[in-house]
């Protein structure tokens, strides 16, 4: 089991690269996980020697869902991977997300509405830790009233 964390809590004293070794299994493929993870985000390889500490708020979370993403998880747990980042980084993170959705099992918390019908399906709406709604992702869309009701400020 994988978890990607809100806060991202990565080593910051760590390059970007010896974050995403020590996510390797033992005795799994190091080689391998490298490369899954610089494939997912390639901004990642071209500053793979800089202290994570170092980074942006979206190089951070890049680095924290590669991390999760060379796991070789059965289920991942992510939490709210979108938050605060610029488009073009969520827009990573979802192709990135959705490379690993046809081999492991993701638990996805997310406040981007569209992000989590795509990559889902299944969804569930909480209302104060209660669920107050669900069903298949396919069956409902970002502007349908039956979420609306749930999900409008």
């Amino acid at each position: 089991m994988g978890w990607i964390p809100e806060d991202r809590r990565m080593f910051s004293q760590l390059t970007v690269e010896e974050n995403v070794r020590i996510a390797v299994p033992k005795g799994g493929d190091v080689d391998a996980g490298l490369e899954l993870a610089w494939d997912a985000f390639p901004d990642l390889a071209e500053i793979r020697d800089r202290d994570a500490g170092d980074l942006s708020g979206g190089q951070q979370q890049m680095l924290a869902i590669a991390r999760g993403l060379v796991g070789e998880n059965d289920l991942l747990l992510v939490d709210e991977p979108s938050e605060g980042l610029a488009p073009l980084i969520v827009e990573a993170v979802h192709d990135a997300l959705e490379s690993v959705a046809g081999e492991t099992t993701i638990l996805l918390v997310e406040q981007n509405l569209p992000m989590a019908l795509d990559l889902a399906d299944r969804f569930y709406v909480l209302d104060h830790g209660v669920v107050v709604d669900s069903g298949d992702a396919d069956e409902v869309s970002t502007d349908s009233e039956r979420l609306r009701r749930h999900l409008s400020a």
